[in-house]
């Protein structure tokens, strides 16, 4: 659900890690957040629209979250579905079908304060 939608995140390395790289369905590119950055920093996809959704596929780079949580919003505030850590290189978290129109990835840590960067971020309304 995620593929092509519009990303935003709290930071960014640089133009070459922006956060739409996230969801462009390219395996190469990815975000990273500022090179002074770590806790605190998310990444998000807008779905466009209210839809359902119960998992998400994470791959990340270098295995750096150690904490985390994934959360939806419907224009109101973030509510957390799932939260663990460390996360694997593909971290994939289900959860009780959710209708949003937003869906973040929230760092809560990463190891020795590395900046978070992630691949893809996938959503996906299994049935």
């Amino acid at each position: 659900l995620a593929a092509g939608k519009p990303a935003n995140a709290s930071s960014q390395w640089s133009a070459e890690f922006a956060a739409s790289k996230a969801s462009d369905g390219d395996p190469v590119s990815r975000w990273n957040s500022a090179s002074d950055k770590s806790s605190g920093e998310w990444l998000e996809v807008d779905l466009g629209r209210r839809v359902p959704y119960n998992r998400t596929a994470i791959r990340q780079f270098g295995d750096r979250i150690t904490k985390y949580k994934i959360q939806y919003s419907d224009g109101g505030e973030w509510r957390t579905v799932a939260d663990g850590g460390p996360m694997h290189a593909v971290q994939r978290d289900n959860f009780p079908t959710v209708i949003a129109s937003k869906v973040r990835l929230l760092v809560v840590e990463t190891k020795a304060g590395r900046p978070p960067s992630i691949f893809e971020f996938g959503v996906y309304n299994m049935k």
